[in-house]
């Protein structure tokens, strides 16, 4: 009896332990022609937008719904690395493989969400193909 009980209490602390590490998480980035200036790359002036990003630790998937105003077709856009200010990573993160929507697996999820300030939402067209518009992931980095 007392053997069942300890087994029945592992499997209920490994229950919890595993639901209680998986979360979903939300990113809401306005995306603008200015941010994309400020990193030092040509850009298109008056361009906007808005990605809609949203991650899942747990399965490792990120999807997102980007909006732009002002651009040509948008072609391409990605999560890269790279603070406000900085030109972002050549490679991104996360490649938007199709927009305006879509989901593509990652295993960076863990860094982006622990400091989110860190990367950035670019989105490319024909005329611009470093980027048109841009927008930080977020503003903070936990330690």
């Amino acid at each position: 009896m007392r053997r069942s009980i300890t087994v029945a209490a592992a499997v209920a602390l490994l229950a919890c332990a595993s639901s209680a590490s998986a979360a979903t998480y939300s990113f809401n980035v306005a995306l603008n022609s200015a941010s994309q200036c400020a990193s030092h790359l040509p850009c298109d002036p008056g361009a906007s937008g808005t990605a809609s990003i949203t991650m899942n630790d747990s399965t490792n998937q990120v999807c997102w719904t980007v909006t732009t105003s002002g651009i040509g077709t948008a072609g391409i856009g990605g999560i890269s690395e790279g603070a406000a200010g900085q030109p972002a990573s050549p490679a991104p993160v996360v490649a938007f493989t199709s927009l305006p929507s879509g989901c593509s697996l990652s295993g960076a999820i863990a860094v982006m969400v622990r400091c989110p300030r860190q990367f950035n939402v670019t989105v490319r067209d024909l005329s611009f193909p470093a980027g048109a518009i841009r927008g930080q992931l977020g503003t903070t980095c936990s330690t």
